[in-house]
């Protein structure tokens, strides 16, 4: 129940409720997915929050294989970044594509995420299945200044 409430559009509100009635937020469904992947993957940042503050397991993996890293990464969620980078979610973990959360952002255009990620000690260097690079992604993608932010 905790991760449909957490994809709602009434998300923060539910999640907060349910949590204070103990619900558990390391709790998956059938297909793996936690009520944090799911807040992620809605865009209901502070349900997210909540989530955290409560023991979300930072670096379960969806059904793809992506992190909750990850999926903030690409959907440009820098708050919910800073918040994963300072519980202490692993930044090179690799999706079923090789994907880590630097690639991800890199091929969205999300530079702070991307300064957010090396800051951190993210490895630029990581190749995904097909060989690329974070940089050589974001220059596929068009992204110019985030290029520049990997050299």
């Amino acid at each position: 129940m905790l991760w449909r409430a957490a994809d709602r559009g009434n998300g923060a509100a539910a999640v907060r409720a349910l949590l204070g009635k103990a619900a558990d937020a390391r709790i998956a469904d059938q297909q793996g997915s936690t009520p944090l992947l799911r807040a992620i993957e809605s865009g209901e940042k502070e349900a997210a929050q909540l989530l955290l503050g409560k023991g979300a397991e930072l670096d379960r993996r969806s059904s793809a294989g992506n992190t909750a890293l990850m999926l903030a990464s690409q959907a440009g969620q820098l708050e919910v970044v800073h918040a994963l980078i300072e519980r202490g979610a692993a930044a090179d973990l690799r999706n079923e594509q090789g994907y880590t959360a630097l690639m991800l952002a890199s091929a969205a255009g999300h530079g702070g995420i991307v300064k957010a990620l090396l800051e951190a000690g993210a490895d630029r260097g990581l190749r995904n299945k097909r060989r690329q690079t974070a940089v050589d992604i974001a220059n596929a993608s068009g992204q110019s200044a985030v290029v520049e932010l990997l050299k």
